[in-house]
């Protein structure tokens, strides 16, 4: 379980006492009394985690109030179980830095071989290399072709 200071910073909350407490509604003293007695109590607990969109679940969970089993939480391998491919998709994403995953194509944009093509698509399943370009012949007669010994 962490101290109410691990807490408070997990879920953002970084400003001073005085203007976390004013945030969340709570008197100064009574953040402070709370604070160094180790816990906070449960309506705490709540009214900072609504005030720093956290999940009262999990805050109720962080600062001992529940069990991750009472909470149905019950560590990683639930949330990854429960959790839909699109949205494992979508974290394993946002936490590489790609972007433009298109929500209903099931796709990144030029994925090589998607299967998910657009069947009324006429774009080919695998990106083609661009084609060669003969810039000498686009240009004209070239300097070669003047060469005495071009014959």
């Amino acid at each position: 379980m962490p101290t109410p200071h691990e807490w408070l910073k997990a879920i953002g909350a970084t400003e001073s006492l005085r203007d976390i407490a004013s945030r969340s509604g709570i008197s100064h003293a009574t953040l402070s009394r709370q604070i160094t007695n180790g816990r906070f109590l449960i309506e705490t607990s709540l009214e900072l985690a609504r005030a720093y969109d956290a999940s009262p679940i999990a805050a109720l969970v962080a600062n001992g109030h529940l069990t991750e089993e009472e909470a149905g939480i019950s560590g990683i391998d639930v949330a990854l179980s429960t959790a839909t491919d699109e949205q494992i998709v979508l974290e394993v994403g946002r936490r590489l830095g790609v972007s433009g995953y298109v929500v209903g194509h099931g796709r990144f944009p030029g994925d090589v071989g998607s299967s998910t093509q657009d069947e009324d698509s006429d774009e080919p399943s695998v990106k083609q290399p661009p084609a060669k370009r003969r810039t000498a012949a686009r240009k004209g007669a070239r300097k070669a072709d003047e060469a005495p010994y071009a014959d």
